[in-house]
């Protein structure tokens, strides 16, 4: 399996327009998954739908189906997930079996329970603060990296996490070794409309299982609730940290585990249990808690600067990774490019 790493800075990357948000990722994420562009080839996935108004389109990588779908806002869109999909669909919110969106699923009553995402570093309106996105993607998963420079190019200031992100979809490792449907998530964004979120969040609650993890059935009960974390225990990462005498020779890098919890998931609608890992995803205990120009700093290298937020790194051990890091809200995570570790 290829690990692909595409990002705005790339040579024939997509330019992106129009007013919504959902025809812009439209755009990125067929440029980056479906078609591929310059030098960089498609990841594998397959586009499922779009509906004629731009407003919602779908992506399956043959293990599920994920549907964008614009919000009242331009700048925001809800996430679903489903097994399949209904031929013929032409609407945004596309007709499918086993929909699912957050703790919201096929047959709620709830007009409010949604995976939200804002991303409004890929509008035009930020065009002056040198918006950037990154992909890396294989044939069955995705990680959206996008974030603008509010610090004039010094990375020392942490940007401002309403335009930034992380988020996900596809194939996430399962903990009992459960494959096609049962292993498809999205990951990532908020629980409301204007509500801020990304996969470094150790409290947002607004990611969503296409099955139960345990069982591999549709069946999840009511208000089921999936989260993602890595070693840090603390909700927040700190925002300041002397990193001047750190400098590690070695790291132990561990996976992101996936939480869920859930009457119908772990019989506990208070109490977490893991359920998986992320793919191609690594953390750390010693930079956990750190910002991405302390990252820089403990690993002895040159300053890090708003480009820096793009660029893969080379850990100590040979490991190729982006350091993901885009807020003061997130926790440091490593998105790597070894295959390895996407099995």
């Amino acid at each position: 399996m290829a690990v692909t790493l595409y990002t705005s800075a790339d040579a024939g990357a997509p330019t992106l327009s129009g007013v919504q948000m959902t025809g812009r990722l439209k755009q990125l994420l067929l440029a980056c998954l479906v078609n591929g562009y310059g030098s960089k080839p498609a990841a594998g996935w397959t586009l499922g739908h779009q509906s004629g108004d731009q407003k919602g389109f779908s992506l399956t990588n043959g293990d599920g189906y994920v549907n964008f779908v614009q919000g009242s806002d331009a700048m925001m869109c809800q996430v679903y997930i489903m097994d399949s999909l209904t031929p013929g669909t032409t609407s945004a919110f596309a007709a499918g079996v086993n929909r699912r969106s957050g703790p919201w699923g096929s047959g709620s009553t709830s007009t409010t329970d949604r995976q939200w995402l804002s991303l409004a570093a890929l509008m035009d309106d930020y065009v002056t603060y040198n918006p950037f996105w990154v992909v890396i993607a294989d044939e069955k998963t995705f990680y959206i990296v996008m974030g603008i420079d509010t610090s004039g190019g010094a990375s020392d200031t942490p940007m401002n996490n309403y335009y930034t992100g992380v988020v996900s979809a596809g194939r996430y490792r399962n903990c009992l070794g459960l494959t096609g449907p049962a292993s498809f998530a999205a990951l990532g964004g908020a629980p409301s409309q204007y509500g801020v979120g990304s996969l470094g969040y150790a409290n947002s609650f607004a990611s969503t299982l296409l099955r139960n993890p345990f069982t591999g059935l549709a069946a999840q009960g009511s208000l089921p609730l999936v989260t993602q974390r890595g070693f840090s225990h603390s909700p927040y990462p700190r925002t300041t940290f002397n990193s001047t005498e750190l400098r590690p020779s070695q790291l132990s890098l561990g996976p992101v585990t996936v939480f869920c919890r859930g009457a119908g998931l772990n019989n506990s609608t208070t109490d977490e249990s893991p359920c998986g890992y992320l793919r191609g995803v690594l953390n750390d205990a010693l930079l956990s808690g750190l910002l991405l120009p302390d990252v820089y700093r403990a690993l002895g290298l040159p300053r890090a600067t708003w480009d820096a937020y793009r660029t893969a790194i080379t850990l100590p051990g040979g490991k190729a990774v982006l350091p993901v890091s885009v807020s003061t809200s997130d926790r440091l995570h490593f998105i790597s490019l070894d295959p390895a570790d996407w099995s």
